[in-house]
């Protein structure tokens, strides 16, 4: 999703990330992918990894579904640099009946052309054993 000027601050941020975490909650990989594209589709459908990245996180994290939850607590890295990553957002999303599941974001590109993608979805990884 490419950002507009004004969209390119903490507040924005948190709300597109919010919102992204809403549609993969409820199911709607399409639109998701529509908005926000997926980093790590790899040549695959995009469509088709979030729905089969997603559902792998959730088998091995022991969880049925996301938690709901009206509004999340998101924290934004956002940093102005010379690399093409100016912002990462990584989320902790609990599930139901199991352990969290990490969904990353982020922006990428320059002071002129900033871009909003999610990055990835996968399992944490537990230190029991």
């Amino acid at each position: 999703m490419r950002l507009l000027p004004h969209q390119q601050n903490v507040d924005v941020l948190r709300g597109l990330v919010c919102t992204g975490l809403e549609l993969l909650a409820t199911h709607q990989f399409e639109l998701l992918v529509e908005r926000y594209g997926y980093a790590t589709a790899l040549g695959r459908d995009p469509v088709e990894a979030v729905r089969g990245d997603f559902v792998q996180a959730l088998s091995d994290a022991s969880g049925s579904e996301l938690v709901p939850v009206r509004s999340r607590s998101v924290s934004v890295a956002y940093q102005e640099n010379a690399s093409c990553l100016r912002a990462a957002i990584d989320c902790e999303v609990p599930t139901q009946g199991g352990r969290s599941i990490w969904i990353s974001f982020a922006v990428t590109g320059n002071e002129s052309e900033q871009f909003f993608t999610l990055e990835d979805i996968c399992a944490i990884a537990s230190l029991e054993s």
